[in-house]
């Protein structure tokens, strides 16, 4: 046993002794033309060393150089590719005798990367790899020495990473882009298999002229042993991001989760997630799996989100309106790719003036079809439901969507949504539609749709109806009566219609209003595309209008209202006189008849049989 102890000393003092000798008598600067030509070969393009190459001695055989670049082709706005200032790594001498690699710690400081693609589409990254395409027949040989067991990367020791001073600048002339990231540092911790290592980093942004932002992450990052599992527990990103192109001037953002990933199976998941933007939080869980179908299943859930901070100013919103291409179709070829099933939760939603209360959503992606089955809502004071699908359908772009509205209040529905305020009252509501196309000019033209509502206890805004009554008979009568102030609404109990809609034309087929006073019933059409109303009514009078301040009596009474103009300044055009006029003269008609019948019966009795019978 001495003996074999005394060999191996002795193997070991002359791997030693050989190390030592190799950095004493070989000078790595000879060897600078070399590299350069091998680099050359390998990626096609030219290395410069300018700084000297310097060995390290015992414990740790490494090197350490600087002044590196790697130039770039002729023709473009920077000298280099990349630049390296300072440069080292090292590895350990005596756990070599062990079987292990043990790498000493690699520092980079200065490194630049340069991207750039010029305004004729050309890149600085072009012809890299132009020796890709060479013989790869060893390939074969390599994987299957590794898969023999000789692949000692479980007994791979790395004393650290240091990175400081870094900037990758990606420059795209096509467009007039510019995104520069300034790594302040990235850091690893002493790394080897199955141990956890401290991870951190922390980047300055800038996008263009004018957003600017700051990313710091921290975390653990462990390997496992067996080479399948690859996690960063404890992950903490914040970002911070400032520019006038933001909505809110500043958006700031706090990430927490656990991320893991399996190796063999291509399975990613981010588990007990904390979100955070400004006021608006999302926790949860998501998986994610890669493949030719990739396989994304989450549960999501969110405090009341008030987007409203977030959104274009309304100047900004009405000319990116004006700018924006409505006949724009996406492409939905993505679905096919894509197995999703997930839930998402919100305890509110505040945009664009809309405000819901709770909201719940299935979300299902298959076979190039997505659905919300269903989403459901709280809306001013009652529910919504949605089922909607829409299918890629080989490029048609097809959709499906069943609607259902219980107990909303309409009024303020209409307020906050389209600054309408034509109807108020709860609303009940059944609408299915369809279409092909997902563009707005196509949806716009090309929905077909039917449907039911009901609205109760409610008004109908724009015209007293009833008043309108009292003034028009006053004027006929030469009577004074008081016009009624500014309240223009017509008072009911329901108001109920089914409709159909096609090629942007929502045809209101059926249309009954009941109040105690009136009853209105008739047809009209809205034009979604020129936003146009055109409705013919009829207004019968069953009451004596005393509910709304006469006790005139005009049962019966049939008046012609047609409404016209536009969804936000109606016009109602209530034919009042001329139905009133041929009231009247009706009425006129028959008192003279009776004053001619009760005067014969006078003359009758008076004259006796005079007159004759």
């Amino acid at each position: 046993m001495k003996t074999l102890f005394k060999i191996f000393a002795v193997i070991c003092g002359l791997i030693v002794v050989a190390a030592v000798a190799v950095v004493m008598m070989v000078n790595p600067n000879d060897y600078k033309t070399q590299v350069q030509e091998q680099v050359k070969n390998q990626i096609n393009r030219e290395l410069e060393l300018n700084g000297d190459i310097s060995w390290s001695i015992y414990p740790t055989l490494g090197f350490a150089t600087s002044d590196v670049y790697i130039k770039n082709p002729a023709g473009f706005n920077r000298e280099n590719l990349l630049e390296i200032k300072t440069t080292s790594v090292g590895i350990d001498l005596l756990p070599l005798f062990s079987g292990e690699i043990s790498v000493g710690k690699v520092m980079l400081d200065g490194f630049r990367l340069n991207v750039i693609t010029k305004a004729n589409g050309e890149s600085n990254l072009d012809g890299l790899n132009e020796d890709d395409t060479k013989d790869d027949s060893n390939t074969e040989t390599d994987t299957d020495t590794d898969s023999t067991g000789d692949n000692r990367i479980d007994k791979f020791n790395l004393g650290g990473i240091e990175i400081t001073n870094a900037v990758i600048e990606i420059q795209d002339l096509q467009v007039k882009s510019t995104t520069k990231a300034t790594i302040k540092y990235i850091t690893l911790g002493q790394f080897s298999m199955g141990q956890d290592t401290d991870f951190a980093m922390a980047i300055d942004v800038i996008i263009g002229d004018d957003l600017r932002g700051e990313i710091k992450l921290t975390s653990t990052l462990f390997f496992d042993k067996a080479k399948t599992m690859v996690e960063l527990k404890d992950l903490t990103l914040n970002t911070e991001f400032i520019g006038e192109s933001l909505p809110n001037g500043a958006v700031s953002s706090t990430l927490v989760s656990n991320v893991s990933y399996q190796v063999n199976t291509g399975l990613a998941k981010i588990d007990d997630m904390q979100f955070s933007a400004d006021d608006l939080t999302l926790t949860g869980w998501a998986t994610l799996q890669a493949g030719k179908v990739t396989t994304v299943r989450f549960d999501f859930e969110g405090n009341e989100w008030d987007l409203n901070p977030y959104l274009p100013k309304s100047e900004a919103s009405e000319s990116i309106e004006t700018t924006q291409d409505t006949s724009a179709e996406p492409d939905l070829s993505v679905l096919k790719t894509l197995d999703v099933k997930g839930r998402f939760t919100l305890a509110g939603l505040k945009a664009s003036g809309l405000t819901l209360g709770k909201i719940s959503s299935k979300i299902v992606v298959a076979k190039g079809k997505a659905k919300l089955a269903p989403l459901t809502a709280n809306l001013y004071g009652g529910v919504i439901e949605v089922n909607a699908t829409v299918d890629h359908a080989g490029g048609a772009n097809r959709y499906f969507v069943t609607k259902k509205l219980k107990g909303i209040e309409i009024q303020p529905l209409m307020k906050d949504l389209a600054e309408m305020d034509l109807v108020s009252g709860s609303t009940q509501l059944d609408v299915t539609a369809k279409g092909q196309g997902l563009s707005v000019d196509k949806i716009k033209s090309g929905m077909i749709a039917n449907g039911n509502f009901e609205i109760t206890n409610g008004s109908l805004y724009g015209i007293n109806i009833p008043q309108k009554i009292r003034s028009a008979k006053a004027s006929l009568t030469g009577k004074k009566l008081d016009d009624g102030g500014d309240t223009k609404k017509t008072d009911f109990t329901a108001l109920t219609g089914a409709f159909k809609l096609n090629k942007g034309l929502f045809d209101n087929t059926s249309l009954s209003m009941i109040s105690p006073l009136l009853r209105l019933n008739g047809a009209g059409t809205a034009n979604i595309i020129s936003e146009e109303i055109d409705y013919k009514l009829a207004v019968t009078v069953v009451g004596s209008l005393k509910g709304q301040g006469s006790d005139t009596d005009l049962g019966g009474l049939k008046i012609p209202l047609k409404v016209s103009g536009s969804f936000t300044d109606p016009k109602f055009g209530l034919d009042t006189s001329g139905a009133l006029k041929a009231k009247l003269n009706a009425e006129k008609d028959k008192l003279k008849e009776k004053a001619k019948a009760k005067l014969k019966d006078k003359l009758k009795d008076k004259f006796g049989g005079l007159f004759g019978n």
